[in-house]
């Protein structure tokens, strides 16, 4: 398995854990956001979603993981904006 096909698959898992703690109610798709009008998460389980994130990464690769930058939260730049760009962040920080 790619790194590429690998992170999807840890955060897909998270995305999971996140819907059923919550019991929310969305489709999982490539261009799924995680911020925004169209967001699946409220700020709270986006917040939530980003920890749980952040540990998982940590657990698998063994280094300390933080995604959220100056630009996290930007509505052009985020990695958060889709989950091909959540891939694609993570990727460039293993």
């Amino acid at each position: 398995m790619n790194d590429n096909a690998q992170i999807k698959k840890l955060i897909i898992a998270v995305v999971e854990d996140q819907k059923q703690e919550f019991a929310l109610d969305f489709e999982i798709s490539q261009d799924m956001s995680f911020i925004g009008d169209n967001s699946v998460f409220d700020s709270i389980e986006l917040i939530s979603f980003i920890t749980e994130l952040e540990s998982t990464f940590e657990t698998a690769y063994k280094h300390e993981f933080s995604l959220v930058n100056e630009t996290a939260f930007s509505f052009t730049d985020s990695p958060f904006l889709s989950l091909n760009t959540l891939i694609d962040h993570i990727a460039k920080l293993i």
